[in-house]
C-alpha cells in the first residue's frame, strides 16, 4: 500500500547535521511516510550514519558519481508512490507536526498544489539567528516569482501528479532549482505558506546561497525572463529582467528609459496574471499593494547625474509618486492607508491655505459626506487645509449623517478646532442616516457653480491635487462629470459585465480618459446638472427597487438625458483610503453588488451607450485612450 507523503531528501557530505535531520522525520506525528534518501556521491560518514537507521520507511540511493541536488531529487522522485511530496535535506530539521499540518492543510484545500511554511535559521551551534517570515496566500506568493521569495524550498509538501505534469525538476538548473520549479507549477495550481513555523534550517560557511551566488543569481534571472516571455506570449530580453531586479535594490541605478521600459514590463507582467488567472480577484488587493511599491520603488532609482527633474515621459508613468516615493510607499495602499504618526502635521505646523480664500471669488464648493468616521474625516479636513493656495478658493459643506453626533465648530477635540480653521464652512447635521443622497439634495445649499464630492475616508496626499483637478474640470463641458474613481465597461453579455476600473490606484496614466460609471465620493459637477429634475427622478426615484445604488445611477442618468460624458481624472500617488475606509462603507451593504448590476442593465436596455460601443462616434483623441485602456488595464468580471 503506497504511503500518503514521500519524504525526497539530497545528502552530500552531510555527516554534521545529517543523524538529527533523519531524526527529525522519523519523529513526525503523523508516521504514514517513506523517505527517500539519496547519498551523492559522499566522501564523509554520511553513508554510514544512514545505515544506522534501522526504519523500514527509509530507502537509501547512492550516486556512483556526484549528479548535483537537481538530478538528485529527480532520481528520489522516480521512486516515490505518495500522494504528496514532501522536500528535506541534511540541513533541515522538521519540526513535529510538520507533516500532519500539511497534509490536513492540503486535503481540506484541494486547489492548493504546493505548500510550505515559516521557517528558523539556525547556525551550526543550533542558535537561533532569524525568522524566515514568507507570504501565506497565493496571490502574492505567485507575484513574488518575479520579485522576492515565495518558498523556503525544504518546507513544501507538493502534489505528486504536478510534479510529475511538469516533469520534475529541471535538470538545466544546477541551482534555484526550486524557483525554476515554482514557475512552471504557477500555471499549474495555486500556492500557500503555513503560517505556523514547521522547519528549522542551519546556515553555514557551506550553504549553497553563500559558495554559488553568482550562478543562483544568474538562474533567478533566467528562470524570471522564461516565465516572463510564458506570460507575455513574446520575447523579453535578458537585459530587462535584470533591469527590473536591481530597480527594486536600494543602490540601483537605470537611467530614465531603463525606468519607463521596466514600469512598462512591471504592469504587463501584473495584467497577464490576471489575465491568466494566476492572481484572482480575491487575490488582488494584496498584490495591487505590492505592485505600487514596486512602480514606486523604480521612481526613485535614477543613475547619477540624472537627478533632475524627471521627463515627461516618466512623469506619467508614476505621477507624483516619482517626485515623492518615500512618502507614498508609506502611505499608499490599495485597501488601507494608515497615517503614521510622523507624518501628521499638527493643525499649528500646517501651512493653512483658508486664510487666502476669499469666499467672494470662490467657484467651488465642497460636500463631503460623513457617518461615524472621525479620524477620517478629520485626515481628510487636515488635508484640505494644507492645499496650495494657488490652487481654487471654495466653500465647504459637511453633511453629518450620524444622527447620534453633533458637529460644528464648537466639537471637542481636533475636528472642532478644523472646523473653526475653514474660512467658509457650513455643517448640516442630519437628524437621520439618509444615505448617499443626502449630498445631492445639499447641492442647492451651494453657493458655486463647480461642485466636488468627497468621501470621509479620503486622504490627500499633494498640495496641488484641487487645483490639478479643477483646471482639468474648466476645459470640459458644463454637463460632463469628472471623478477619480470610474469604470470602463468593455463587453456585455446576457448575465455578465466585464470592466476595467479606472481610479486613483491605478498608475501608468496621464490624461482624462472617458469612462462609463464614476464614483460620485471622489468626483466634480455643475451644480445644475446635480439639480438636474430628470437626471434626479431616474437616479433617485424611477428605480427605487435599487435604493442603495442611487449614487452610482445618476451619471448613467446625466448621460442618458444631458449627454454628459464621464471622465477620468489620473490622480495616482495623490489620494489614499484612510485606515476607516471600511467601516460602514457602503459596499458591504447587502446585496449591493447585485443591485448596481441590475441598475447598470436596467438603464442600458433604456438607452444607456457605453463609451466601447461608441467609439467609432468619439474625437480620436478621445477613442484612443479609451482603447488604451481597455486594452491594457487588467478587467474584473461581474455575474448577474
Amino acid at each position: 500500500m503506497a504511503p500518503k507523503v514521500s519524504v525526497i531528501s539530497s545528502v552530500h557530505n552531510g555527516e554534521s547535521s545529517l543523524k538529527i535531520a533523519i531524526e527529525s522525520v522519523l519523529n513526525q506525528t503523523m508516521a504514514d511516510f517513506e523517505f527517500v534518501i539519496v547519498d551523492d556521491a559522499s566522501t564523509d560518514g554520511s553513508a554510514e550514519i544512514m545505515e544506522r537507521f534501522d526504519d523500514p520507511r527509509i530507502v537509501v540511493l547512492t550516486n556512483p558519481t556526484r549528479l548535483g541536488l537537481t538530478a538528485s531529487l529527480n532520481r528520489a522522485l522516480d521512486l516515490t508512490r505518495g500522494e504528496f511530496i514532501a522536500r528535506q535535506d541534511d540541513d533541515d530539521f522538521s519540526l513535529p507536526k510538520r507533516f500532519e499540518q500539511q497534509v490536513k492543510f492540503l486535503e481540506a484545500n484541494a486547489e492548493i498544489g504546493v505548500v510550505g511554511s515559516q521557517m528558523e535559521v539556525i547556525d551550526e551551534q543550533g542558535n537561533f539567528l532569524e525568522e524566515y517570515v514568507l507570504p501565506t496566500e497565493h496571490g502574492i506568493l505567485a507575484w513574488n516569482l518575479f520579485f522576492d521569495r515565495s518558498f523556503a524550498h525544504p518546507s513544501v509538501m507538493m502534489r505528486r501528479e504536478l510534479l510529475s505534469k511538469v516533469g520534475g525538476y529541471d535538470e538545466a538548473y544546477l541551482v534555484s532549482q526550486d524557483q525554476k520549479l515554482w514557475s512552471g507549477l504557477v500555471l499549474e495550481t495555486r500556492f500557500a505558506n503555513l503560517p505556523e513555523t514547521l522547519l528549522r534550517y542551519q546556515s553555514g560557511a557551506n550553504a549553497i546561497s553563500q559558495r554559488r551566488a553568482s550562478e543562483q543569481y544568474s538562474n533567478r534571472m533566467r528562470m524570471r525572463q522564461e516565465l516572463a516571455e510564458e506570460l507575455l506570449e513574446q520575447e523579453v530580453p535578458l537585459k530587462i529582467i535584470k533591469w527590473m531586479d536591481s530597480s527594486q535594490k536600494e543602490d540601483c541605478s537605470l537611467t530614465q528609459e531603463q525606468q519607463k521600459t521596466v514600469l512598462e514590463l512591471i504592469y504587463e507582467i501584473y495584467s497577464a496574471m490576471r489575465k491568466r488567472d494566476i492572481i484572482r480577484e480575491e487575490d488582488d488587493a494584496e498584490v495591487y499593494s505590492d505592485l505600487l511599491e514596486r512602480l514606486l520603488r523604480v521612481g526613485k532609482c535614477t543613475s547619477a547625474g540624472t537627478k533632475e527633474k524627471s521627463s515627461e515621459s516618466l512623469s506619467s508613468k508614476i505621477s507624483w509618486a516619482i517626485s515623492n516615493p518615500g512618502k507614498a510607499v508609506r502611505k499608499l495602499n490599495p485597501s488601507i492607508v494608515k497615517k503614521s504618526t510622523k507624518d501628521k502635521r499638527s493643525l499649528d505646523e500646517a501651512k493653512l491655505a483658508t486664510p487666502t480664500l476669499n469666499a467672494g471669488q470662490s467657484d467651488l464648493t465642497i460636500i463631503v459626506l460623513t457617518h461615524q468616521r472621525a479620524d477620517g474625516l478629520t485626515a481628510l479636513l487636515e488635508g484640505l487645509l494644507t492645499q496650495s493656495a494657488n490652487g481654487p478658493a471654495y466653500e465647504l459643506i459637511l453633511v453629518n449623517n450620524s444622527p447620534e453626533r453633533i458637529l460644528d465648530g464648537s466639537s471637542a477635540g481636533k475636528l472642532g478646532k478644523l472646523i473653526n480653521a475653514f474660512a467658509d464652512c457650513k455643517v448640516i447635521n442630519n437628524s437621520h442616516n439618509w444615505g448617499t443622497k443626502a449630498r445631492y439634495s445639499v447641492t442647492s445649499l451651494a453657493s458655486n457653480e463647480t461642485i466636488l464630492f468627497l468621501d470621509d475616508d479620503l486622504i490627500l496626499l499633494d498640495e496641488h491635487f484641487l487645483g490639478d483637478m479643477y483646471a482639468a474640470f474648466k476645459d470640459l463641458k458644463s454637463v460632463d462629470i469628472l471623478s477619480c474613481w470610474n469604470e470602463l465597461w468593455l463587453e456585455w453579455e446576457k448575465d455578465q459585465l466585464r470592466s476595467a476600473a479606472l481610479d486613483f490606484l491605478t498608475p501608468g496614466i496621464d490624461e482624462l480618459i472617458l469612462s462609463d460609471t464614476v464614483g460620485p465620493g471622489i468626483a466634480m459637477f455643475k451644480r445644475n446638472l446635480l439639480l438636474n429634475p430628470k437626471v434626479l427622478d431616474v437616479a433617485m426615484q424611477r428605480h427605487q427597487e435599487n435604493p442603495i445604488v442611487s449614487d452610482m445611477g445618476f451619471s448613467l442618468a446625466a448621460s442618458m438625458f444631458e449627454g454628459s460624458e464621464k471622465y477620468y481624472f489620473p490622480a495616482y500617488g495623490r489620494l489614499a483610503f484612510h485606515e476607516e475606509a471600511h467601516s460602514g462603507a457602503i459596499y458591504q451593504i447587502p446585496k449591493r453588488h447585485q443591485d448596481l448590476l441590475a441598475l447598470y442593465k436596467r438603464l442600458s436596455r433604456e438607452g444607456y451607450k457605453p463609451v466601447m460601443d461608441r467609439l467609432a462616434e468619439l474625437p480620436k483623441n478621445q477613442a484612443e485612450r479609451a482603447s488604451w485602456a481597455a486594452e491594457t488595464l487588467p478587467s474584473k468580471e461581474y455575474s448577474w
